[in-house]
């Protein structure tokens, strides 16, 4: 009985090995001969908007390994070239032809969005920064805005304030040698498949404030430009305690012209703190 059970898990276990292959880069399987890859777009740049028309061409199963930080290149110049945001396991049965959605974002925040369909090719792998920051984001499991603009701190220069994930907003900085925001600027979510992806106006800036006073007063805060007239009133005349204290803020400044701005704590017509804010 036990030599029974023990050939029994012997089969079990030879079945489990030699199911599949070893796992092979996708690259590697497309140079072989042994996949046929078809990268095409699913409309627009964030989440899964990259699809992968995957042949096998082996007369044995397959498991093919897509990397976060693999680059897809797009055929048509003004469409923003991907880049692979999560790791991935394609598994393939023996000839098996299958289309997967893969987690990926632009890397060209001028170009336009991919639109359904829209023809890529398998590019290298990223390097350097764009690396970095990418397997940052597959390993904090960021889907979101955030991850797509700190690519495009890499990729665009983009401003690190865009970055509203202060884990993420720190990592970026910190790798680009830029300094840690103080606070956020959102832009309009833009996803429209064959339009610009970046939408260069502000919407919103929002942080937090943080101030001591020596002792009780009443105090106000708001938005204000260099001549020093209010914009956005936050609060006002509201009675603070002797000590230490932290407040959210948020203000709409999409009907703003762009420039440098002030978010200020008043008592008296006196400046208690300000924070210098730009968009």
């Amino acid at each position: 009985m036990l030599r029974t059970i023990l050939l029994t898990a012997a089969i079990f276990m030879a079945f489990s090995t030699f199911s599949f292959s070893k796992t092979i880069d996708i690259r590697e399987a497309i140079k072989s001969g042994m996949i046929k890859v078809e990268p095409v777009g699913n409309g627009g740049y964030k989440e899964r908007c990259l699809k992968l028309k995957v042949q096998n061409l082996q007369k044995k199963k397959l498991e093919v390994y897509v990397p976060a930080g693999l680059l897809f290149h797009s055929l048509d110049s003004v469409v923003q070239d991907l880049i692979i945001i999560q790791d991935r396991m394609l598994a393939l049965d023996k000839l098996e032809g299958r289309s997967f959605s893969v987690y990926a974002m632009c890397t060209q925040a001028s170009n336009r969005s991919p639109q359904k369909d829209t023809r890529f090719e398998t590019g290298d792998e990223a390097e350097g920064a764009l690396l970095k920051v990418v397997k940052f984001i597959d390993e904090k499991n960021i889907r979101t805005s955030p991850g797509q603009y700190a690519i495009w701190a890499v990729t665009d220069d983009h401003r690190i304030e865009n970055i509203r994930h202060e884990e993420l907003a720190i990592f970026t900085a910190e790798l680009l040698g830029k300094p840690i925001p103080k606070y956020f600027i959102q832009h309009e979510n833009y996803d429209r498949p064959g339009q610009p992806a970046f939408q260069p106006r502000p919407a919103v800036i929002d942080g937090v404030f943080e101030y001591t006073t020596g002792k009780d007063r009443r105090v106000s805060f708001g938005l204000y430009n260099a001549d020093g007239e209010l914009l956005h009133e936050g609060f006002k005349d509201q009675l603070q305690k002797k000590g230490s204290h932290k407040f959210k803020f948020r203000f709409e400044v999409r009907h703003i012209e762009s420039g440098k701005y002030y978010a200020r704590l008043m008592s008296d017509g006196e400046v208690l703190k300000e924070l210098s804010v730009e968009f």
